[in-house]
């Protein structure tokens, strides 16, 4: 438990480095080994499907649970939500890696779920800059059809309320599309696409 609390604190510290170095890019030398190490298309699959088994295990229904037994201010809540931040943020990193090597992945390379990890890991962020600098490449993956139109409206949606307090909610009859090109608008995204 020890060396796991020592990992955490280096790569918590890594994370904080990179966010405030901005245009800075730092990994841990063992993810980028890793994404490095990823020579097929089927290594690349096993690879994003691993990232998100690592990211449901954390997630099905330990949350609830917890919360109903515990409460949401119980140190076991409160733990729980720690290791989840922290299995978030390894994740972010891992994926945020993968692009630099390899983009974004394609259904046809490594199929539909491992395709789809990148959009799941990015949006259980917590950060609202995580998710301002990894639009382009998931605006990149709805225009290519990689990203489905409901999936990337409710990513859009969910930074509105990060960064105004509320969901955008269109008035009257609106196609999803309409939605999307509105909170970017508002989210003043435009310049980075």
């Amino acid at each position: 438990m020890k060396s796991q609390a020592n990992i955490f604190i280096w790569v918590f510290a890594c994370i904080l480095l990179l966010n405030s170095c901005g245009s800075v890019s730092l990994q841990p030398i063992e993810i980028v080994n890793e994404v490095k190490r990823l020579k097929t298309n089927k290594d690349k699959q096993k690879y994003l499907e691993k990232i998100f088994e690592d990211d449901q295990k954390f997630r099905q229904g330990q949350s609830s649970n917890l919360w109903a037994r515990y409460g949401t201010d119980s140190p076991q809540f409160v733990e729980y939500r720690e290791a989840l931040n922290y299995r978030d943020s390894i994740n972010l990193v891992k994926v945020e890696t993968y692009f630099e090597y390899f983009g974004h992945p394609l259904k046809v390379d490594v199929g539909d779920l491992a395709s789809q990890v990148p959009y799941l890991v990015i949006h259980h962020s917590n950060s609202y800059e995580d998710r301002e600098r990894n639009f382009p490449i998931l605006f990149d993956a709805y225009n290519s059809g990689i990203l489905e139109e409901e999936d990337f409206a409710f990513y859009l949606n969910r930074m509105h309320e990060m960064k105004f307090g509320d969901l955008l909610i269109p008035k009257g009859h609106y196609k999803e599309k309409d939605k999307i090109d509105e909170i970017i608008d508002k989210l003043d995204l435009g310049n980075s696409i």
